[in-house]
């Protein structure tokens, strides 16, 4: 299908060589330029070549752009990791520079985000991998200045790739930038050409002329530090771009960073974190700093958007010193529970190693001691709390004083009255019977794990000797418990028996019952 409101004139033609690649196709357009599909004789391999667009009009211009961009182009080859698209040749054709890069079977991120209903954790995941190629841009001291999801490319395998590396910069020739920034790539178009901040589309890379004080909020106008004129330009795509790329200032790795950190939160909470469907309405909001909270009942952990908000803080010196930092803060808060709890008792364990004979290392070991409260879920909670094993079988007695009635008594008022209260006093003597049980049980269990893990006089050997019993004794508990959640009137009367009819938990702490012959036996 044809863009609309493309110059066909200007494509390259099927067939076309630019450099040793044969033209294949015409792929798609950007504000850098052209992207074709392109075979690669020499080493019988499709690949994807980028024609960047160089400023005309005057030689210094073509020339001196042209210089620039293959300047550039080149170090971007030089960029070697699995997250950073593969680019092998860079080159000139006609009067522009072109790259040639790997092909990537798949789509962006963008597409990714919408193909299927997505997790947090997948989010972060594939964003973690993106902003590693990122951080190596960096290392290499290039920037960015243009991530969002259409510039990352997830491969059918589910490998990520970031695209475009340094190909946003810009450079006005009539106004020269200091020595610190970084040289322009692209044409610009005269200033007076372009469209008014109002009514551009926010969430296309274009090239804009720097927002006007006009055009900003009153309490923005009289702000000194709003430094904004006519003249001069920006290369961006607002929806993502960072403050100091609105006002025009220098862009670093942190400002990288501000709008990995857009991106992320658009898909994390589907909305982006700064309102705002006009340039000056965004551009206000962004200069404010006005992050809008996230959307209700969402999945994703505070502490998630605690690093989002670092990332989008307004001055650069208050987001992360690096893109490591905030990959490292991503993975740590979004790693399941499971391994975080893992990677504590790991840590926990070497402590002890280290410290071996300090207070700290033995009150840690006393901890790991402790049985969990969940243990006993299902069986019989410390409380009755709704949903619990201990609630339902409360109101199974109940229920059975009820059922009673209907089906023995002759007076409503005289049967109902002793059914229930005889099924509350059993219920009540159960419960002070099963808490002790647990209780006990408890106690067992915590000795035996000190005995061997802190106090050291008990072998591993007869530590587990003496799990293996409290493990029987719980499994009888919990067939108790499965009988007594459907109980008959009998069960009812004889509840306090049946709790005296479980294995003493005393038996557990014998080692001369667990070594006898008939431990097996005795035990229960």
């Amino acid at each position: 299908m044809r863009e609309p409101n493309l110059d066909t004139d200007t494509l390259v033609r099927r067939g076309s060589a630019i450099g040793r690649y044969v033209v294949l196709s015409w792929l798609g357009r950007g504000a850098m330029g052209e992207v074709y599909g392109a075979y690669d004789p020499d080493l019988d391999r499709r690949l994807a070549i980028k024609l960047l667009r160089v400023r005309r009009g005057t030689s210094v211009g073509s020339v001196d752009g042209k210089t620039r961009l293959l300047r550039e182009a080149q170090a971007i080859a030089k960029l070697s990791h699995p997250n950073v698209v593969v680019v092998h040749d860079v080159g000139t054709y006609e009067d522009r520079v072109f790259i040639a890069m790997e092909f990537i079977e798949g789509g962006t991120l963008t597409f990714w985000l919408h193909a299927k209903p997505r997790t947090w954790r997948e989010i972060i995941k594939v964003f973690i991998a993106a902003g590693r190629g990122l951080q190596h841009a960096h290392e290499a001291n290039l920037v960015h200045r243009d991530f969002k999801p259409d510039n990352v490319m997830v491969r059918i395998d589910g490998d990520v790739r970031v695209m475009d590396f340094g190909l946003v910069r810009y450079t006005d020739l009539r106004e020269p930038e200091p020595q610190s920034q970084s040289p322009s790539l692209l044409e610009r178009p005269p200033v007076a050409s372009r469209p008014v901040h109002s009514s551009v589309a926010l969430d296309e890379t274009m090239d804009l002329a720097r927002p006007a004080i006009a055009d900003l909020p009153p309490a923005l106008q009289s702000d000194p530090h709003t430094k904004l004129t006519q003249t001069g330009a920006m290369l961006g795509t607002p929806a993502y771009m960072a403050p100091e790329q609105f006002l025009g200032q220098t862009a670093d790795a942190r400002t990288d960073q501000f709008s990995f950190c857009i991106a992320l939160y658009e898909a994390l909470y589907g909305t982006r974190p700064f309102d705002g469907v006009t340039m000056p309405e965004l551009t206000g909001n962004v200069l404010a700093g006005r992050v809008k909270p996230p959307p209700p009942r969402t999945q994703v952990p505070a502490a998630i958007l605690r690093v989002l908000r670092r990332g989008l803080s307004l001055a650069p010196a208050d987001r992360y010193p690096s893109m490591n930092g905030l990959l490292a803060d991503l993975e740590r808060q979004s790693r399941p529970r499971a391994n975080l709890l893992i990677g504590a008792v790991a840590g926990l364990l070497l402590l002890t190693a280290v410290i071996g004979g300090l207070t700290f290392g033995r009150v840690n070991r006393q901890s790991l001691c402790v049985v969990p409260t969940e243990r006993f879920t299902g069986v019989w909670e410390s409380s009755g709390s709704s949903g619990s094993r201990r609630a339902a079988i409360e109101t199974a007695f109940r229920n059975n004083g009820q059922e009673n009635r209907k089906t023995t008594s002759t007076g409503r008022s005289s049967s109902w009255g002793w059914a229930n209260a005889r099924s509350r006093t059993s219920f009540t003597n159960l419960s002070q019977m099963m808490d002790k049980y647990v209780a006990d049980w408890s106690a067992s269990y915590k000795d035996a794990c000190d005995a061997t893990n802190y106090r050291r006089d008990q072998s591993a050997q007869v530590l587990d000797l003496r799990m293996s019993c409290l493990t029987d004794r719980l499994d009888e508990l919990r067939a108790l418990s499965n009988i007594l959640v459907r109980p008959t009137a009998q069960i009812i009367e004889n509840a306090s028996t049946s709790v005296l009819s479980l294995g003493p938990i005393d038996r557990c702490s014998s080692t001369e019952v667990l070594r006898s012959p008939a431990a097996a036996s005795s035990s229960r």
